[in-house]
């Protein structure tokens, strides 16, 4: 029973960190959109720091955890090989499930 509480305490951690590394991509996306297409109120000199801003500081904000960076897509490709490796133990009978009535 506690296994199976802290692997949802856990699977919230990462995914927690896959969406705050989604949010900080797509702010480099924006942040790039502006230095194209500029914006109205800005300056030339302020886009361009905040390029720059954005671009120096991208690998001190990605969100790691155990020193590993969390995106989703890793977290899809571990979504796969766990559900691959339950359903091949399945067929091969080395788990069984029982229902008890």
């Amino acid at each position: 029973m506690y296994v199976i509480l802290w692997c949802a305490i856990a699977l919230v951690a990462f995914v927690q960190a896959s969406r705050l590394n989604a949010a900080y991509s797509s702010t480099v996306r924006v942040s790039l959109d502006v230095r194209l297409f500029g914006y109205q109120d800005a300056s030339q000199e302020e886009i361009d720091s905040f390029i720059v801003y954005m671009s120096s500081h991208g690998q001190d904000r990605r969100a790691r955890l155990f020193r590993v960076p969390i995106y989703s897509s890793y977290l899809w490709a571990a979504f796969a090989f766990v559900v691959t490796l339950l359903l091949t133990l399945v067929q091969l009978d080395v788990l069984q499930f029982t229902m008890h009535l």
